[in-house]
C-alpha cells in the first residue's frame, strides 16, 4: 500500500511495530518474545489502572474502557468510577451477575 505523507508513515510504523524481548537463551539458542507495541501500551495501562482498584475490576472491562476513551487513562478512571457508582446505586450488581451466567 502507498503511504501519502510522513504523518501516515509514522502512524503506519506505530501500528505495525513490535517489541522484542529475549526470554531465555543458552549458548546455542535464544527464545525471543515478540509483542505488538499497541498491545504492550494497553496492557501496561490496564495493569496500572487495575492496581488502583486493587485488581477488583475485570481486565477486559478496563481494556474496553481504555479503548473507548482513546487510551486516556484519566478519562478511563473517571468512567470506571462512574460505572462502579452505577453498580451500587439501585442494586445493579445482581443484574450484571445474572447476565454473566
Amino acid at each position: 500500500s502507498y503511504i501519502n505523507s510522513s504523518k501516515d508513515e509514522k502512524t503506519h510504523k506505530e501500528e505495525y511495530a513490535w517489541n522484542a524481548k529475549v526470554e531465555n537463551e543458552d549458548e546455542y539458542t535464544q527464545m525471543i518474545l515478540l509483542t505488538w507495541v499497541l498491545y504492550d501500551q494497553y496492557i501496561q495501562q490496564t495493569i496500572q489502572i487495575s492496581a488502583m482498584w486493587n485488581h477488583q475490576i475485570d481486565l477486559n472491562l478496563i481494556y474496553v474502557a481504555l479503548n473507548g476513551c482513546r487510551k486516556d487513562a484519566n478519562l478511563t478512571i473517571q468512567l470506571l468510577f462512574e460505572f462502579e457508582q452505577w453498580i451500587f446505586r439501585d442494586n445493579n450488581k445482581p443484574k450484571i451477575q445474572s447476565k454473566n451466567k
